[in-house]
Parts: C-alpha cells; structure tokens; sequence
C-alpha cells in the first residue's frame, strides 16, 4: 500500500501543480475538532482574573493546563464510581471457569 505522500513525490515532476496542491490538502485538518480544543483550553487558561497575560505566558501555561487535564481525566477512569461486592466478583470468576 502506498502513501499519499510517497505518490506526489515520485509524480511531483510529471504535475507540479497537482503536487503542490495534494501537498498543502495533506497538512489541512479534516475537523476543527484540534483548533476548537485550543480555543477552549485557551479560554479556560484566560480568564477574567487573568485578562492581562502576554502571550509568552500564555503559551507557556497552555501546555501546563492541558497536562493537568489530561492527568485528571486518567485519574477518574482509574476510579470506580461505586465498590463492586465481593461476592460478586468471586461468582463471576467461577462462572468463567
């Protein structure tokens, strides 16, 4: 199976113009799914306590804030909302058995 990127490099000189415009279509997003997840993460990092930031700081903080994120998100899937019995689970071991 080739790759799309493979295919314009070996045609790039039969069509130069097709290439140049497979390539630029190969670096758009097919959602705005990653600009819109910036865009929230920017405004919960920019709040109105925090209107005053300089955009080093912002970008700086950004990283910061969604790794914080992303570690609480772990945290809960590894948390059971409610303690499963115990007997509960020893008959299901047995019933696989």
């Amino acid at each position: 199976m080739c790759s799309k990127s493979k295919i314009v490099r070996e045609h790039s000189d039969q069509f130069p113009d097709f290439a140049t415009l497979t390539s630029i279509s190969l670096v758009v997003p097919l959602t705005p799914v990653p600009c819109e997840r910036v865009f929230s993460l920017q405004n919960a990092v920019m709040t109105n306590k925090r209107n005053h930031l300089g955009i080093q700081h912002l970008n700086n903080k950004m990283p910061i804030s969604s790794e914080s994120r992303r570690q609480q998100k772990l945290q809960r899937a590894d948390t059971v909302p409610y303690p499963m019995p115990e007997d509960f689970i020893t008959a299901s071991v047995t019933n696989f058995k």
